[in-house]
């Protein structure tokens, strides 16, 4: 291909004018360029100016020499085929004026290869591999080759594995193997740890996938030249550790993917790599050898040939793999003082801090596995050297952080152990011994030096609580309410982590079940009966936790209060003004400065009040709260910020379960709710909360006429609204059904005439209105007889019903949610086996397929199954979050004894039984496959 002279004087003019900081000359260097791209020697311009000109204008040639590269990659074949002969020029020589080229230029040159390798090998470049090997062993380019090298090999260790993909490492490690074996050798005899290091990362990328029939014939010496990169001796550290934990790394993938093949090669590594862990652990950047460190003896640690290593070594490995990094550390102790929703979150509930810790936890609970005798040896030798030589705080840290993760077995651990890894004597006498002291006299401290801690750190009293909080069902019950009185009086000495950790810590323990290994007694340990002769103690865990709400009102301090209140029920009430007081306090603050999690708590503790009131019928309290705070929240409401009106609707709900007469306040309320206004598709995130209000209203007060408005309101903007109001309306008098009815299936038949574009509708699929629209019948048929809901229906429109489910009854198989499921199940399985003369066979014979195919759905791929759960929920989130005593009200309006599978096995069999000419006339074996054959004659055996 021919350059010509004026390309290159173009190039060169451009380049100038855009070396120029005039916006003007600029833009002319840009036209021409631009216009040199159209030409398809425009590579081979840029390859050739690159090497005729000085470094400088090299650079820019090979920046955009780059840029072509990375544009020719995402080119189609039609482009690909105008540009070959420019392409074949680059593939021929590129390479080795890479290797030559000045390093500012080799570092472009090395990225327009990459592309070319993306784009043309294996298949188009088949002597690519062969050129660089050759190269290798060139001790003046080798540093770049191989810098070449493990960049195109890097996506090896982290693409799926495909044909294509096989077929490039195949022929990858066919030419490189010899040459790279080669260069090991070499550096054996004279190391260069920037070539080492290189040539371990593409020894790993090679490895990654699979084993090549080259490197599995000379896996001796590959081994032998990791066991010489792990054993260097001679140079200083900084130089050599990024070789030993490229090696290592090796090591680990050999541990972990071909164990069984070459375990007995892998076992050897044990002594080197152990002597790397027992040598300095100051070492500069030694985390990644000691994480793949561990990861190799937790791989091994199974290993019946590694037994008497690991029998022999239990105390060396806790020294140096273990205590390192398992106890509280410098990040600990920096979020300790700064962060104490972070402490809480990552150290508290899971230990778990950085990479390394999490992978140290993990070695010493499979240590703590498979070789316990010598663990707890261990154990009570590190115990009684705390006793009787010195007893300093780092060693008590590790102790205490030793017994709790080594305890841990799974992960609901975090509510309490109750399956210990170790004998759970071990944890209990340190409790007694030294747990339970110190905590005493820190709160004697606390007592006597009005909140002083005296000795003890903040963060030493933060890991009792946590020892607490893990081991509290190993502590005799006759301590709990006693520790739990010490710990609240950390909520008052004014360390904002430790309070946080002490609320925790005191939720933990009153939240205790009686039975923590029972999946059916979920009763508390301190319930209402077994807390009259702790009343005293209880009420002064609230007056702490009262006076750290005033001072800073934490999410654990709200949670705190709300278990206190439940606990304490009418006992409270003795203080209920300055509980009153406080409320407003958390409400005015909220107001201040509004924060979701926080509004949330505050209105839970609201509602736990309330609820208080409704359980002990202390009518006069909650007159006093409505009395004092009515304003307060009137206020806030006329505001109208979503989520608050949400809350505050909830908590006018539930005032009016306990009051005897509506005041005026909410007979206004509730016709200002009616307003035709409010039920705009704007207002869509506060639609469940006027619904909540209205299931508390409807219970004493009459529905009135303006609720026609609402539900056709409704049904044209928010489907899911009109379900939950519907419901309702069905609980409260069948003589709703007609309006409720009409006004769905209006809606359905118009978006189904299509002239839906004319409706105010929201953006919901066809799938999921006709799923509520199957809702809202099934509701009826269940609880007023399936009779009836032919009988409205067939005033609306004769055969609508039976029209409906023939056309959209398909929805039934991707129904997942609990309660809708358990619903439109039941009242389908007593259409069909029951009240079948109502329907015709073809129907029948839809609704069956539809129902087993669910069933089979759920039994089979229960992965669709939760993803149609999800996609309810994405479709159906409303932003509306229920306070606990609401959503108990509702949940138990729903409530269903039916299980659905059950109940359709049994109908189905009665039906075979009972119907013996309509079973001939089924045809199960022309509307099901053979494997929901197979399925449903196991599920009715």
């Amino acid at each position: 291909m021919i350059v010509s002279a004026d390309m290159i004087s173009n190039l060169n003019q451009a380049f100038l004018l855009l070396q120029q900081h005039q916006q003007d000359k600029i833009k002319q260097g840009e036209k021409i360029l631009l216009r040199l791209r159209d030409n398809v020697s425009y590579p081979i311009v840029l390859f050739e100016y690159m090497q005729t000109h000085n470094e400088q204008q090299g650079l820019r040639a090979a920046i955009e020499l780059k840029l072509w590269c990375k544009q020719y990659a995402n080119m189609d074949e039609l482009h690909i085929q105008y540009l070959q002969e420019s392409v074949m020029l680059l593939k021929k020589n590129l390479i080795m004026v890479y290797v030559k080229a000045p390093q500012s230029i080799s570092i472009q040159l090395r990225e327009s290869l990459l592309y070319l390798i993306q784009k043309e090998y294996p298949l188009n470049w088949m002597e690519f591999i062969n050129e660089v090997g050759q190269a290798l062993l060139i001790p003046e380019f080798t540093y770049k080759i191989l810098k070449l090298v493990r960049k195109f090999t890097n996506k090896y260790s982290y693409l799926g594995r495909s044909d294509p993909l096989y077929l490039e490492i195949n022929q990858t490690c066919d030419g490189l193997h010899n040459p790279l074996i080669q260069l090991a050798i070499l550096q054996t005899q004279r190391p260069d740890f920037k070539n080492l290091h290189q040539l371990l990362k593409i020894f790993y990328n090679l490895n990654y996938q699979d084993l090549h029939p080259a490197f599995e014939e000379n896996i001796q010496q590959w081994m032998e030249f990791l066991k010489y990169v792990l054993t260097i001796q001679g140079f200083q550290q900084s130089e050599i550790f990024k070789s030993k934990g490229a090696a290592l790394q090796c090591v680990l993938l050999y541990t972990t993917r071909y164990k069984e093949d070459f375990k007995d090669i892998v076992n050897m590594f044990c002594q080197e790599i152990w002597a790397i862990c027992a040598s300095d652990q100051k070492m500069i950047g030694n985390e990644k050898i000691t994480s793949n460190a561990l990861k190799y003896f937790k791989a091994l640690v199974n290993s019946k040939d590694m037994t008497q290593f690991f029998q022999q070594n239990v105390p060396l490995l806790m020294q140096h793999l273990i205590i390192p990094y398992i106890s509280i550390g410098k990040n600990e102790a920096d979020l300790f003082q700064s962060e104490p929703s972070s402490f809480i979150e990552l150290y508290f509930d899971y230990g778990i801090m950085d990479h390394i810790k999490t992978t140290a936890a993990d070695l010493y609970k499979s240590i703590v596995k498979f070789f316990r005798p010598q663990v707890e040896q261990y154990l009570i030798e590190k115990i009684s050297q705390f006793y009787s030589v010195s007893q300093d705080i780092h060693s008590e840290m590790v102790i205490i952080s030793m017994l709790i993760e080594g305890s841990i077995t799974s992960f609901s651990a975090k509510d309490g152990i109750i399956e210990f890894g170790f004998n759970s004597d071990i944890p209990s006498q340190f409790y007694e011994i030294t747990i339970k002291k110190k905590l005493e006299i820190a709160y004697n401290f606390i007592l006597q030096a009005d909140g002083s801690i005296g000795q003890f750190q903040p963060i030493m009293l933060a890991l009792y609580c946590r020892y607490i909080h893990f081991f509290k069902y190993l502590i005799p019950k006759q301590d709990l309410i006693v520790i739990a009185l010490v710990i609240s009086k950390f909520q008052i000495i004014g360390h904002q982590t430790l309070q946080e950790v002490a609320q925790l810590t005191l939720t933990s323990i009153l939240n205790m079940k009686q039975d923590p290994i029972s999946y059916l007694n979920r009763d508390l340990y301190f319930n209402s009966q077994s807390c009259i002769n702790i009343s005293n103690e209880l009420q002064q865990m609230f007056a702490d936790v009262y006076q750290a709400i005033n001072l800073e009102p934490s999410q654990q301090a709200l949670k705190l209060a709300r278990t206190l209140i439940s606990l304490l029920q009418n006992q409270l009430f003795v203080a209920i003004n300055p509980i009153i007081e406080l409320l407003k306090l958390l409400l005015t603050k909220l107001k201040q400065n509004y924060e979701f999690e926080q509004a949330k708590n505050v209105f839970e503790l609201f509602s736990n009040l309330i609820e208080q009131a409704i359980l002990t019928k202390s009518p006069a309290i909650a007159d006093q709260i409505q009395r004092d705070m009515l304003e307060q929240l009137d206020e806030m409401l006329r505001e109208n910020k979503g989520d608050v009106a949400c809350f505050i609707l909830q908590i006018y709900a539930l005032l009016n379960e306990i009051q005897t007469n509506a005041s005026p306040y909410y007979q206004g309320l509730f016709k200002s709710i009616l307003d035709p206004i409010n039920w705009d598709t704007s207002n869509q995130s506060i639609f469940p909360a006027y619904i909540a209000f209205f299931t508390y209203w409807f219970k004493k007060n009459p529905v009135p006429p303006e609720i026609q408005q609402v539900l056709r309101a409704l049904a044209q903007s928010n489907l899911q609204s009109y379900t939950l109001l519907s419901q309702l309306l069905i609980r409260v008098n069948q003589q709703w059904i007609p309006l409720i009815l009409s006004v769905i299936f209006e809606q359905y038949l118009l978006l189904n005439s299509g002239q839906a574009a004319e409706l105010k509708v929201n953006n919901l699929s066809q799938k999921l209105i006709n799923k509520e629209i199957l809702l809202i019948i099934s509701e009826i048929a269940n609880r007023y007889q399936i009779d009836t809901l032919f009988r409205f229906m067939n005033q609306f429109q004769p055969q609508l019903i039976e029209k409906f489910l023939y056309q959209e009854v398909q929805v039934v198989e991707f129904i997942s949610a609990r309660y809708e499921r358990t619903v439109i199940l039941k009242f389908l399985t007593t259409l069909m086996f029951k009240e079948y003369a109502k329907i015709s066979q073809q129907t029948w014979d839809l609704i069956f397929v539809a129902v087993v195919n669910n069933f089979y759905t759920k039994k089979k791929n229960p992965l669709a199954h939760v993803q149609n759960i999800q996609e309810r929920d994405e479709a159906q989130q409303s932003g509306f979050f229920a306070l606990h005593p609401v959503d108990t009200e509702l949940r138990r309006s729903k409530f269903l004894h039916h299980d659905e599978e059950p109940y359709f096995k049994d109908e189905f069999k009665k039906f075979l039984a009972q119907n013996p000419q309509r079973v001939a006339q089924l045809g199960v074996s022309n509307l099901l496959d053979e494997s929901r054959q197979i399925y449903l004659s196991q599920m009715v055996k």
